[in-house]
């Protein structure tokens, strides 16, 4: 549960903007797309409790999962990919952050298998 308190606000954001730059870039401000904007936010929350509510018993491994995936991603493969276009100047320092792109690579297969794997192996207890 505190992972979810902890972890919803960073996701709803993100996925807030997403979702407002698609559907309201292009409306001027006003009352109008105020309004749209929230309904839009609690659409979105609704969603979000309606699958929480569904898969409530494997909840905990959903978020592992998305974890896995968006973790190894964001924290690992992309300021790896950032420091090679802007800083990295030497072959070494590019080497290393290839290294650490085959290692978030590799941290993300092993580990998505595994979560996969162990599904339901603690549900059967």
């Amino acid at each position: 549960m505190i992972n979810i308190i902890i972890s919803y606000p960073l996701i709803i954001f993100v996925t807030n903007s997403v979702i407002e730059s698609i559907l309201f870039s292009a409306m001027k401000y006003s009352k109008w797309r105020y309004w749209l904007k929230n309904l839009s936010r609690t659409i979105v929350l609704t969603v979000a409790v309606v699958f929480a509510t569904i898969f409530y018993s494997s909840l905990h491994k959903i978020l592992g999962l998305i974890g896995v995936i968006l973790g190894s991603i964001l924290v690992l493969v992309m300021p790896a990919l950032i420091h090679n276009r802007i800083i990295a100047r030497t072959s070494s320092s590019r080497c290393f952050n290839y290294f650490i792109i085959a290692f978030a690579a590799l941290f993300f297969f092993i580990t998505t298998f595994l979560i996969i794997y162990c599904w339901d192996s603690s549900e059967k207890k």
